[in-house]
């Protein structure tokens, strides 16, 4: 079981110490391995006590549980950290002396740890990302920030700093809530009114797409209307046919104007060439 829960850890690598420590400590607590981390190695009675059998008895027992615990905890410790890490770890013989000494390792870089992710939480922007995943990241950051401090940040705090990061659309939002809402909300209740207002604002942004698309074909239609050639009617008729001088009105394509006739034109009438003025 220990094997398997080291395995879902990140190994200690200099940037997360914190972290490590909290997740270890759980392990070998869960465990029941940790024994030897808070109590110091049994001592062995003197032999000129009255109660030394009874006392040498429970020595020896107390003697092979810390043993035990100390020897599994130093090597689940030790599996935990990188190997660069370790080396640069001084060997020892017990498991809460080994503890002490990678903290000394830490604590200045904990500290730069700490200041870094400080500033990254407050000049934190959103990026586009999903408005709840966005809240969700900087809750983590804070969490990981409270385990610095000796206190806490402050929940009211935290949820202007969060409403700070917000795109500009959210601006009405944040004016809103200044302006308008009595009580401070919690996390909780940030991240559901800001999912709420997400979802109007991709609404919104949906219909003014879809009249700004039915706008550019009312457009489209007028232009094509106003360009058409002269002469074209609704049928498609081009202005290539040929002309017709009668007062009557237009007649097919291939109609002959003079005998009225469909299939020849005119000029290839058989009456009109029969006419004498067609000669």
């Amino acid at each position: 079981m220990v094997f398997s829960q080291l395995e879902k850890i990140e190994k200690l690598d200099g940037s997360n110490y914190s972290v490590w420590k909290d997740k270890i400590e759980v392990i070998l607590g869960l465990s029941e391995l940790d024994y030897a981390l808070h109590n110091a190695p049994p001592k062995e009675p003197q032999v000129e006590d009255p109660d030394y059998e009874h006392k040498f008895m429970q020595y020896g027992i107390n003697r092979v549980k810390w043993e035990k615990s100390n020897k599994k905890c130093l090597m689940a410790i030790k599996y935990s950290i990188a190997e660069n890490v370790k080396g640069a770890i001084t060997e020892c013989d017990t498991a809460k002396e080994y503890l002490e000494r990678v903290a000394n390792q830490f604590v200045g870089s904990s500290k730069a740890y700490a200041s870094t992710l400080t500033r990254q939480f407050l000049t934190m922007k959103y990026d586009g990302s999903g408005i709840r995943a966005h809240i969700q990241k900087m809750s983590s950051m804070v969490a990981k920030l409270n385990r610095y401090f000796k206190a806490p940040l402050p929940e009211d705090f935290v949820v202007h700093v969060i409403m700070q990061s917000l795109p500009k659309d959210y601006e009405t939002f944040h004016v809103n809530y200044n302006n308008t809402v009595k009580d401070q909300w919690g996390l909780d209740q940030l991240m559901a009114q800001c999912v709420q207002e997400e979802e109007r604002l991709k609404s919104h942004r949906g219909d003014s797409v879809n009249f700004a698309q039915q706008q550019h074909k009312k457009k489209n239609i007028h232009s094509r209307q106003a360009f058409k050639k002269p002469g074209q009617g609704k049928q498609g008729a081009s202005s290539s046919n040929p002309p017709n001088n009668s007062n009557e009105f237009p007649v097919p394509y291939d109609t002959c104007l003079h005998c009225k006739k469909q299939g020849h034109y005119k000029r290839q009438c058989p009456e009109f060439l029969r006419m004498p003025s067609s000669s």
